[in-house]
């Protein structure tokens, strides 16, 4: 405003004195003018003069307030944050899981199979072969399950085939060593035998590693051939970052003992005495399947 006012004045007294025409009335221009200029100059600065005033009262204030702030709360604000240490941020893998901590007490099912592998092949060849050694990581309070002929029941028997089971809540007797355990399984006289064992489950129980293991036994002497199946429960005692046998419990509802007559095949053929009265079977080029059965039977 005050840059218009100035602009109007000049032009009015220029153009005046263009046309020299110097009068009353350009004088009373002039001072209506001045007198304008007078009244709106100090109107147009009083503003801009307070707002200075309050910008100037609004920085006092802030600067006032930040000086107010206590030390704590300050320090506290300028304290980075605590960073990951070395030690847990080697435990993370690439994808941001966390690994597990594993040391040398914590087994899993392949490494408790891989260790016990080798026990249970030894024991297979020294069931197949007496002459062999018995495996030597055993604990010196190993007891195992044994049973006797009388603890079995027959619950099936069809000549030549009988399939025994152990009576309901039968006690077992306890083994002390591995010699022993396979002497109550072997037949008097024995002439031939198996052994089979394969790791099918891996616990833990009061601080040791508990193994499942199926086991098949195959013994035959002059009179019959004998099969045992069972389900056995070990427990493995941690020595020296090895795996020492010192319990082997039988599973009563999985043991199973199958005989056969020796010299008897287990099946025979029927085909004659069940075709025997139908027409053409005489003409027929293969009359009975005794030649698969002799392979079978072998």
């Amino acid at each position: 405003m005050k840059l218009e006012a100035l602009l109007i004045a000049t032009k009015l007294v220029f153009t005046q004195m263009s046309h020299r025409r110097i009068s009353s009335k350009l004088i009373a221009q002039v001072s209506g003018v001045c007198i304008l200029l007078v009244l709106v100059l100090p109107a147009c600065n009083r503003p801009s003069s307070q707002q200075a005033t309050e910008r100037n009262d609004d920085a006092n204030s802030s600067s006032a307030d930040h000086e107010a702030v206590p030390d704590d709360i300050a320090h506290t604000e300028a304290t980075p944050a605590p960073t990951q240490s070395a030690s847990t941020s080697l435990t993370l893998s690439l994808s941001g899981q966390q690994q597990p901590d594993v040391t040398a007490n914590e087994w899993d099912a392949e490494s408790v199979n891989e260790r016990t592998k080798p026990f249970w092949n030894q024991l297979a060849r020294y069931i197949e072969d007496r002459s062999n050694n018995l495996p030597s990581n055993v604990s010196s309070s190993f007891s195992a399950d044994v049973f006797a002929d009388d603890d079995f029941q027959r619950i099936y028997s069809q000549s030549p085939l009988t399939v025994l089971r152990l009576k309901a809540s039968q006690a077992p007797k306890t083994a002390s060593s591995l010699n022993e355990f396979v002497a109550a399984l072997s037949l008097p006289e024995t002439i031939a035998s198996r052994g089979e064992f394969k790791t099918v489950r891996v616990d833990r129980a009061n601080g040791n590693v508990q193994s499942q293991v199926l086991a098949h036994f195959f013994f035959v002497n002059q009179d019959k051939r004998v099969q045992f199946n069972a389900t056995l429960t070990c427990e493995w005692i941690e020595s020296d970052l090895d795996l020492v046998l010192h319990r082997i419990t039988i599973d009563p509802g999985t043991f199973e003992r199958t005989e056969i007559a020796t010299g008897q095949p287990l099946l025979s053929d029927r085909t004659d005495a069940i075709l025997d009265g139908v027409d053409c079977y005489a003409s027929q080029l293969l009359k009975s399947s005794g030649y698969w059965l002799d392979r079978v039977n072998a």
